[in-house]
Parts: structure tokens; C-alpha cells; sequence
């Protein structure tokens, strides 16, 4: 089933913008997934070249901005000092 991702209607009222192409920390979307849920997800890559599936809303309130690579990479850093 294909939808057109340009004006679909996610919630109500809420319109669903191509995250296509964007940058969001170390996340670059690929593409949407058409997941069950009732939110808008997208196929990201990460920087450290793994492959996620992450909700439009924690793309674009900045809450995901990796894989979980960052998380691991700063508790690295920490322990270091």
C-alpha cells in the first residue's frame, strides 16, 4: 500500500512532512517505514553506519538523534576521565 507522504494526515489535524534526506544528529532519513503503529516512522542511517527505525516526533523534537551509538560513545568519554 503506498501513501502520499506529502500530505497525509497523521493524528487529525497534524500533517506529515518528507523527512527525506534530513539530518538529525548522526540520524539521516532514507525513507518512511510503513510500520503498523499509529505513528509516522522513517528508515534512518546512522553515522556509524547502522540502519533504524525511528517516529517522526523524536526526529523532530531532537529526543532520538542516533541509533544509540551517541549514548555509548559519551559513557565511553566518562570513563575515561
Amino acid at each position: 500500500m503506498k501513501y502520499d507522504i506529502s500530505v497525509h494526515s497523521v493524528h487529525g489535524s497534524n500533517l506529515l512532512k518528507d523527512l527525506t534526506g534530513k539530518r538529525f544528529g548522526r540520524l539521516l532519513v532514507l525513507r518512511r517505514d510503513y510500520s503498523i503503529d499509529d505513528h509516522a516512522r522513517w528508515i534512518a542511517l546512522c553515522a556509524c553506519g547502522t540502519r533504524t527505525s525511528v517516529r517522526s516526533d523524536r526526529l523532530l523534537s531532537k529526543k532520538t538523534r542516533s541509533c544509540g551509538c551517541l549514548r555509548k560513545d559519551r559513557a565511553k568519554r566518562f570513563q575515561k576521565r
